[in-house]
């Protein structure tokens, strides 16, 4: 590993910690001796490991034979959490 290489230390969850956000100090071995601090932001950005959730279970359209041709029948629902909170900073 690199001197001052900030590293993933255990697995992330966007859905549980969105960001960190992480104060650094440097100093050197000098006399006197003279440093200089940062804040470092780190954004995680959502993966999609979550599975899409349909509304119901089942879906059911009664439809005469004589419809038109692309007519609407019924609308399917879904949602994934991963939809909620996709966003690429």
């Amino acid at each position: 590993m690199c001197p001052g290489a900030v590293v993933v230390a255990q697995a992330l969850d966007y859905e549980t910690v969105k960001e960190y956000i992480i104060s650094i100090e440097a100093s050197d071995g000098g006399i006197p001796s003279l440093s200089s601090k940062a804040v470092v932001k780190i954004l995680i950005v959502d993966a999609n490991d979550n599975r899409p959730v349909f509304a119901r279970s089942n879906y059911t359209a009664v439809v005469r034979e004589d419809v038109v041709v692309n007519t609407s029948l019924l609308q399917v629902l879904e949602t994934s959490v991963d939809d909620l909170f996709m966003t690429i900073p």
